[in-house]
């Protein structure tokens, strides 16, 4: 294991490169990154030695900032489901209404 000033180094490392890309950093990269195969991220993940607590908690950080990230792109660019399910609403508003129409093969749509 890397210590953990490299580790956080190439973490930042990462969203800024993915910041100068324009993409959003998922966890694949990151791990892929991070140089770490699958088995041995999941393993740390699990891992309860207090000796890779700190890289535990850098990757818990690192996945509070993909969500951060994820959230606000979602709420200035005003799509999505995350967008559509969290906008405010008024105590008094009426909930939504949905309405279906089925309509024959003949019919016109208007």
């Amino acid at each position: 294991m890397t210590d953990i000033k490299q580790f956080t180094a190439t973490i930042d490392a990462y969203f800024a490169q993915c910041d100068d890309e324009n993409v959003y950093p998922d966890e694949a990269g990151l791990v892929l990154t991070l140089g770490m195969s699958p088995r041995e991220y999941r393993a740390l993940l699990a891992d309860t030695d207090d000796a890779t607590q700190p890289h535990r908690d850098a990757l818990e950080t690192a996945k509070m900032r993909r969500d951060s990230i994820l959230e606000r792109r979602q709420f200035a660019e005003g799509k999505g489901a995350m967008f559509s399910t969290r906008a405010p609403t008024r105590d008094d508003a009426p909930p939504p209404k949905v309405e279906v129409v089925f309509r024959g093969e003949d019919e016109f749509y208007e």
